[in-house]
């Protein structure tokens, strides 16, 4: 449906390499399922998710927590694929909670955001530990545990320090009330950390060479798909195929749907069965009129509910692929 030019053995063979990438291949024939019967991993169904996107080759691949509720093992077998996407020239852009240190320094760079969106910290990790040491030496309780996670390098020493609570002279945290809420007292607040990333980019803009203004500039347009009339054929039949079989898996829908047309022809028909003479005469029912207008209004009925879940279920899928 993503690609209805190109032609299916290279589209095969494209789906193939693609699974490699993502370590999927054992699972080429595996239905994914549902909530219901999950077939797949939680890891496998995040690598899926990617090789899907990068069947349509997108230059730049934005994922939200990639990493949230996997195991170790699957969170850095997620980070290396996009890590490799970097190879091939794409941008990979990705929001995370706390990675541990291996996933961490696997970033080119990292853009920290305080509460309220404001930015912290945007560089290569490797400076991150540097840019924040001068507040390091300003701390007084639990401040060896936290230059301890400084000296081994571990990504929470960050949470820690940004967070880190302002203490009274006995060494209590102090509390604030905001919006009739306590809190705790922040040593260095949201509005701290975004006034010193804006002193740094201040100092850098002033050393940094300047521009030539000569240079011009090229505006990027994005050029809009058109889709011939073969290619939309190719996607219709795409989909129509691939909703019959989703039809046919779904086995207890088809039973309802075969057991429920006779069984509802049956009752209208009883209902509506109607004679003035001792035995019963098809020609002779008066509500046969009554009938047929019933019975097709309850086809359309079953036609019409089969077909709203269909819509309702692959919605996403449609909008996102048309």
């Amino acid at each position: 449906m993503r690609n209805p030019a190109i032609p299916k053995l290279k589209l095969q063979n494209k789906v193939q390499n693609i699974l490699q990438q993502v370590n999927l291949s054992h699972h080429r024939d595996t239905i994914v399922g549902d909530q219901r019967s999950k077939n797949l991993s939680g890891g496998e169904r995040k690598r899926l998710n990617i090789a899907l996107e990068l069947l349509f080759e997108p230059t730049v691949i934005i994922c939200d927590e990639p990493t949230s509720g996997l195991s170790f093992n699957d969170a850095e077998q997620i980070v290396d694929i996009l890590s490799s996407l970097t190879l091939q020239g794409k941008i990979v852009i990705i929001t995370i909670h706390q990675p541990n240190s291996s996933i961490f320094r696997k970033f080119d760079r990292v853009l920290m955001m305080d509460m309220g969106g404001r930015l912290a910290f945007y560089g290569t990790p490797q400076y991150a530990f540097d840019y924040f040491d001068e507040e390091l030496g300003q701390l007084t309780t639990r401040k060896a545990d936290i230059g301890r996670k400084r000296q081994m390098m571990t990504s929470d020493y960050f949470y820690d320090l940004i967070t880190y609570p302002e203490y009274n002279e006995l060494s209590e945290p102090v509390y604030q009330q905001i919006n009739k809420t306590v809190q705790l007292k922040r040593m260095f607040p949201p509005e701290y950390w975004r006034d010193k990333f804006k002193r740094k980019m201040l100092y850098e803009m002033i050393h940094s060479e300047m521009p030539d203004p000569g240079e011009a500039s090229t505006a990027f347009r994005r050029k809009k798909r058109s889709m011939s009339i073969k290619n939309s054929i190719i996607m219709l039949l795409t989909f129509i195929g691939r909703s019959f079989k989703m039809k046919l898996r779904n086995r207890t829908n088809n039973i309802i749907t075969f057991i429920e047309a006779p069984l509802l022809g049956l009752l209208i028909s009883f209902i509506l069965r109607h004679t003035t003479v001792s035995s019963y005469s098809y020609h002779e029912n008066n509500n046969i009129f009554i009938y047929v207008f019933v019975s097709i209004i309850a086809f359309i009925f079953l036609g019409m509910s089969n077909s709203i879940e269909e819509i309702l279920s692959e919605r996403k899928i449609i909008l996102r692929d048309a």
